[in-house]
């Protein structure tokens, strides 16, 4: 009797060490699984938040590069407005005292009065569009740049 007795506490003693041992490794590993996956989500976190500075960089720089554009663009229409005046006034003058001078040719002088205004117009026209084509491609340039950064 003394002998299953002896059986079943050493089988008992057994079990309860392997349980225990089972018990300890699984929540070791249980805290250092938990361990490693608040660095995970700290990195995560930390990604995030880069990700969100970048994009509130790139907003903030198409802004300003927008303003910048509307007041580049605003002084060159400005400027192009006032040198238009300056020759538009200038070329009245210059055909008023044409036309005293050649009174006998004066039909003839303001057709061609009027074809020197288009002919400024088409190339202020020109010059208007070759700007924008240049800001334009500028603009494309930075884009790119901004994508590839």
């Amino acid at each position: 009797m003394a002998l299953p007795l002896l059986q079943f506490v050493l089988w008992a003693t057994g079990s309860l060490a392997c349980l225990a041992s089972a018990v300890v490794i699984r929540a070791a590993t249980a805290a250092l699984i938990a361990f490693v996956n608040l660095f995970k989500i700290l990195g995560e976190a930390c990604n995030d938040a880069v990700e969100f500075a970048r994009g509130l960089l790139w907003w903030a720089l198409q802004c300003a590069l927008e303003l910048v554009r509307d007041v580049v663009m605003s002084l060159v229409s400005s400027l192009l407005e006032a040198l238009t005046s300056v020759v538009a006034g200038s070329l009245r003058l210059t055909v008023s005292a044409v036309a005293e001078l050649l009174a006998m040719s004066r039909s003839a002088l303001d057709a061609l009065a009027e074809a020197f205004t288009l002919v400024f117009d088409g190339v202020l026209q020109v010059l208007v569009t070759i700007g924008e084509s240049i800001w334009s491609n500028c603009w494309d340039a930075v884009e790119y740049i901004m994508e590839k950064a």
